[in-house]
C-alpha cells in the first residue's frame, strides 16, 4: 500500500498565497460575498478572509470552500490567475493529476477526500481494494469567471452519496461500461455513448460487470455551472 507522505505531501508544501488569490477570483467571478461563501461552506466570515489573504488554513476547511465553488483543492495551486489569462485555455497531458473522489465506508487509505495520487500502481491498488469510488483527473481548463469544467473519473464503485450541482452535465464513456443513475432513472453506457443531463438532479455512477484484471470503465465529465443564484446550501451538501 503506498504511503501517505508520498501521496499527501503537496498539501504541506502549498503555496497558500496563490490559493488565496484563486478562491477570491472563482468567488467574485461566482457572484459571491465573502459572507455568502461563509454560509455555503459552513464557516464563519473571518475564516473566508483568512483562506483569501493567503494565510494556511486546514485541509477541512478548504475543502469546503472548494465545494461550494464547485472546484476542488488541486486546481488551486496550477494554471494562471483568473483575469490574466487570454480567451483561452489549454491542459497538457503532463499536467494531469489524479485524485481520490470519496473514500469507502471502510477505507483504509488513511488519505482524505481529493488527495493526490500520481502513481498508477496506487490507483490500481485502491481499485483492487474498493477503498475509494473511483479517481478523478480534473483538466485545469476553465477561462477565468467562466462556467464551463471537465474531468475524467476513472470509477471503481458508486458513491456513497450522489452529486448535485446547479447546470447542466454532458458524460461521455471512454472506456467500459457505466451505468448513470439520474434522479430516478438509471442508464448503462457502452465506450462511445454519451447522455446529457440537469445537474441539479441527483447522480451517480457505477461500473458494470468488472471482470478481475480489467482495467475500471472511464468517463469523460462536462459540465457548466448555473449562475451563482442558482445555489443554495441544500444543493452543496
Amino acid at each position: 500500500m503506498p504511503r501517505q507522505t508520498e501521496i499527501y505531501w503537496s498539501w504541506r508544501n502549498v503555496d497558500f498565497s496563490m490559493i488565496g488569490e484563486r478562491i477570491k477570483d472563482l468567488r467574485i467571478a461566482r457572484g459571491l460575498s465573502v459572507r455568502d461563501l461563509a454560509a455555503l461552506a459552513k464557516v464563519d466570515k473571518n475564516t473566508v478572509l483568512r483562506v483569501e489573504s493567503g494565510k494556511p488554513v486546514t485541509y477541512k476547511v478548504l475543502h469546503r470552500v472548494c465545494e461550494c465553488l464547485n472546484t476542488v483543492p488541486p486546481n488551486l495551486t496550477t494554471g494562471p490567475k483568473a483575469g490574466k489569462e487570454k480567451p483561452i485555455r489549454i491542459h497538457r497531458h503532463d499536467d494531469r493529476k489524479w485524485i481520490i473522489t470519496f473514500n469507502m465506508k471502510g477505507s483504509k487509505t488513511g488519505l482524505p477526500d481529493f488527495s493526490l495520487v500520481p502513481d498508477q500502481s496506487d490507483r490500481t491498488f485502491f481499485w483492487e481494494q474498493q477503498y475509494v469510488s473511483g479517481v478523478l483527473q480534473s483538466h485545469d481548463c476553465a477561462l477565468a469567471g467562466g462556467r464551463l469544467q471537465a474531468a475524467v473519473l476513472e470509477v471503481f464503485m458508486p458513491m456513497h452519496k450522489g452529486a448535485s450541482h446547479a447546470g447542466e452535465e454532458y458524460v461521455y464513456c471512454l472506456r467500459g461500461e457505466v451505468k448513470v443513475t439520474i434522479g430516478t432513472e438509471a442508464t448503462v453506457l457502452h465506450t462511445g455513448d454519451s447522455v446529457t443531463f440537469d445537474s441539479s438532479l441527483e447522480h451517480n455512477f457505477a461500473p458494470v460487470d468488472v471482470e478481475a484484471g480489467v482495467l475500471p470503465p472511464q468517463i469523460l465529465m462536462v459540465w457548466i455551472e448555473g449562475a451563482a443564484s442558482d445555489y443554495s446550501p441544500s444543493d452543496l451538501n
